[in-house]
């Protein structure tokens, strides 16, 4: 799950919350800079709206993302930063 203010063709930039947020944790910010700037906050795995990755299904490729729930064990930053680096070439 993501969030997303602005406009698609204006440049992107891509909000990260800290542990225990959410990409709302950005609004304020992503909406001032919204005339200028395509902001997107996404839910990183396992916060907000998007559900945790299982060990059996940590992403090989960014394209494998699950829906089900899974311990705080299945996370490496590598598994997420897969994630993010595939949202963020989705933008280009």
């Amino acid at each position: 799950h993501f969030q997303a203010w602005g406009n698609p063709i204006n440049p992107p930039i891509v909000f990260l919350h800290g542990f225990l947020g959410t990409g709302n944790d950005w609004r304020t910010v992503a909406e001032a800079l919204s005339s200028e700037f395509y902001c997107v906050a996404p839910d990183i795995p396992g916060h907000g709206k998007t559900l945790a990755l299982t060990p059996q299904t940590l992403p090989k490729t960014p394209e494998q993302h699950v829906d089900t729930p899974a311990s705080t064990s299945s996370y490496t930053m590598e598994s997420v930063a897969q994630i993010i680096i595939h949202l963020i070439n989705t933008l280009e």
